[in-house]
């Protein structure tokens, strides 16, 4: 718990740090005070967002994956859809069997009108 209040301290400081010199160095006197109202506002959103991440039950405080790790996810995600698109196809084939179905006993009930109809013409 330490180590990630740590982590988040040096993120906000090293944030601070750099929009400090942006703002020394890169901002003309005539747009300082909407860089520093801009900074001001992402350096309070940083924190609250920090703070907010220690009191809630799952930490927002984002860490790389390993090269396994992502694998597993990628293979859960690929797996998921894959499952999606099974149900979808099963369920897609099964109202074309549905409506084929239907199609022939519809012809086979009114077989000897169209044969009629066919004769006839």
């Amino acid at each position: 718990m330490f180590s990630v209040i740590l982590e988040e301290m040096k993120q906000l400081t090293i944030f601070m740090i750099v929009g400090q010199t942006i703002l020394h160095f890169g901002v003309s006197k005539k747009f300082e005070r909407y860089v520093k109202l801009i900074l001001a506002f992402m350096v309070v959103s940083q924190m609250v967002f920090s703070v907010g991440s220690f009191f809630s039950s799952k930490s927002h405080v984002w860490k790389p994956l390993s090269k396994q790790e992502y694998y597993a996810k990628w293979e859960e995600y690929v797996t998921e859809l894959e499952e999606k698109i099974e149900k979808q196809q099963t369920s897609l084939e099964r109202k074309m069997y549905e409506e084929s179905a239907e199609s022939i006993e519809h012809i086979e009930e009114n077989r000897s009108v169209i044969i009629e109809n066919i004769c006839i013409n």
